[in-house]
């Protein structure tokens, strides 16, 4: 298997072409087993790739939620440090707590 195609997409694999008729029952027996090889391969990739595909969704749901948390903290953080310097009592309280955690 050859890799000619992109990371994100499916790889390409030779499917096995056969100008003649098989000659005798060997050779069919060969050319048999060289299809179940393909299709076996095929299968193989295409569990990897949804498998990987599966595993990319996961890591990505995980760095998303990380990132929303974050991001939500710093602009509590910057409410919270802008109702303070406008007098807020419950914003200065909550200051407070945020500082014992």
């Amino acid at each position: 298997m050859s890799k000619d195609y992109d990371d994100n997409e499916m790889p390409h694999v030779e499917i096995p072409v056969f100008e003649s008729q098989p000659k005798d029952y060997a050779e069919f027996i060969q050319r048999t087993t060289t299809m179940a090889h393909y299709f076996g391969e095929l299968k193989g990739i295409k569990r990897g790739y949804e498998a990987g595909l599966e595993k990319g969704k996961a890591k990505g749901f995980v760095l998303g939620q990380l990132q929303g948390y974050q991001d939500a903290n710093k602009d509590h953080d910057a409410a919270i440090s802008d109702g303070t310097r406008k007098g807020s009592g419950e914003c200065a309280k909550q200051l407070r707590n945020r500082r014992k955690d």
